[in-house]
């Protein structure tokens, strides 16, 4: 076992958070918002407070993220196989082919989750004023492009 204060801090904080976590290359994301660096001497984050409006939007981006990478892993274990059965013939197809199959319904699960997260980040306070903000920006750009047709069509 390793006795290392750096690790033993980085194992608390897993079993704090749980050991379910997905990487981008830069970070680990775990299914309650928390993240930390790759390096296991960089940050350890815990979840947003969500009892803020910046803390609410944070923590529902993580979580997003989390269903993201997550959703990347079961599509890349479908694809792996996928493409070794499309080159290979297999000791035992059935198996096989009832492997890819589950794999599918594991990405299509997987799709909901990543729905479910962009819902709860758009339901969010900040994600609704986000969201009225795109939608009057939208208006505004659409009633000048009605006015510039009507000006554009007075000619001298």
């Amino acid at each position: 076992m390793n006795d290392n204060p750096v690790m033993m801090k980085v194992r608390a904080f897993e079993e704090r958070h749980g050991s379910e976590k997905y990487s981008d290359g830069a970070a680990w994301f775990y299914a309650d918002g928390a993240m930390r660096d790759m390096n296991p001497i960089g940050i350890l984050m815990e979840p947003p407070d969500s009892g803020t409006d910046e803390g609410e939007y944070k923590m529902a981006l993580h979580k997003l993220k989390f269903a993201q990478l997550k959703l990347q892993t079961a599509v890349s274990e479908f694809d792996q196989l996928n493409t070794r059965l499309a080159h290979t013939i297999p000791m035992d197809p059935d198996a096989d082919l009832a492997e890819l199959k589950r794999l599918a319904k594991v990405v299509e699960s997987r799709k909901k989750l990543v729905t479910e997260a962009e819902e709860g980040v758009a339901n969010t306070r900040w994600g609704r004023r986000r969201a009225e903000l795109r939608r009057a920006d939208e208006e505004q750009r659409q009633r000048m492009a009605d006015f510039n047709e009507k000006r554009r069509s007075i000619r001298v």
